[in-house]
């Protein structure tokens, strides 16, 4: 997924090593990086609670 406008924002999660790896790869798998999958879930979760 790739914006016009550079993304310089940050938010900063603390996860576990290994549930931070099993993001990644499921990330991975999906041909998408752990900041799309991040982005796409929480967008879907804040979505879901307005509704």
């Amino acid at each position: 997924m790739r914006f016009e406008a550079p993304m310089v924002d940050q938010i900063r999660v603390r996860v576990a090593r290994d549930e931070k790896r099993r993001l990644a790869e499921f990330a991975r798998q999906r041909g998408m990086t752990l900041s799309d999958l991040l982005r796409i879930a929480a967008a879907n979760a804040a979505q879901q609670a307005a509704a």
